[in-house]
C-alpha cells in the first residue's frame, strides 16, 4: 500500500483499474475471514493505506503520516507495553478464552527500516497526511487511541510504526507495518527475512 496521493481520482468510465474498486476486493477478502499483511511507506506514499483504514474502520480516529529516519534496531518487550522507544511487543495476547502467540515469538530484535512513517491523529485537513511537516502532526503515544489495533512496534523515535488487529469475529486478522522498502531494498537487514515469514504464516 504504497503510493502518493492523486490530484484527482481517475473516472471509472475510463480507466478500468480503479483503487476504490481494489480497495472495496481488499475489504470483502477480510470480511470473508482473510487475513491481510499491509506495509505503508513514508510520506507522500501513504495515501492508500490511509483509505483502506477509512474504508476498513470507518470510526477510526488515527492515520498514517510522517517520516523519520530509522536504521537502528528495535528490542522485544516481553511485558508488551512498549514504554521505550525501539521496542516491539513479545505479550502474548488473550483473545476471548485462548492465548494467542504475538507475531514476534520467535524474533528477539529486528531492524526497524530506513525511512518510517507512523500513526498519528486525524488531522482536520488531509493534506497534512501527505503534505505537512512532522511538527505538525500530533503523534500517537497512547494505545487506547489505536484501538481495536493493539500497537506491535515503537521506533526509536518513540512512536508506534505497526500494529495488529487480532479477529474475534468471522474477518480475518490485520498486521500493518510502516518501513515499506525494508521488506524489498533491505531484504538482507537484520531478522527482516523471518519477520515476513512470520507475517504470512
Amino acid at each position: 500500500m504504497s503510493e502518493e496521493p492523486y490530484a484527482e481520482l481517475p473516472n471509472s468510465n475510463v480507466n478500468p483499474y480503479l483503487l476504490g474498486q481494489f480497495i472495496k476486493v481488499i475489504k470483502q477478502f477480510w470480511e470473508n475471514g482473510g487475513a491481510l499483511g499491509l506495509f505503508a511507506d513514508n510520506v507522500p506514499f501513504n495515501f492508500q493505506i490511509n483509505i483502506l483504514i477509512e474504508e476498513l474502520f470507518p470510526n477510526a480516529n488515527f492515520r498514517v503520516a510522517g517520516n523519520h529516519p530509522g536504521m537502528k534496531t528495535i528490542f522485544g518487550d516481553e511485558a508488551g507495553k512498549l514504554i521505550h522507544e525501539a521496542t516491539f511487543n513479545r505479550k502474548i495476547q488473550m483473545i476471548i478464552n485462548y492465548a494467542r502467540n504475538s507475531i514476534s515469538h520467535s524474533l528477539n530484535e529486528f531492524y526497524e527500516g530506513k525511512q518510517i512513517s507512523y500513526f498519528v491523529e486525524k488531522p482536520e485537513n488531509d493534506d497534512l497526511l501527505y503534505f505537512g511537516k512532522n511538527e505538525e502532526l500530533n503523534m500517537i503515544t497512547e494505545p487506547e487511541k489505536l484501538k481495536s489495533f493493539v500497537p506491535f512496534s515503537k521506533d526509536s523515535d518513540r512512536c508506534f510504526n505497526s500494529l495488529f488487529y487480532s479477529s474475534n469475529d468471522n474477518k480475518g486478522n490485520i498486521v500493518i507495518n510502516f518501513s515499506y522498502t525494508k521488506f524489498f531494498l533491505e531484504m538482507g537487514t537484520k531478522c527482516t527475512p523471518r519477520y515476513i515469514q512470520i507475517i504470512v504464516s
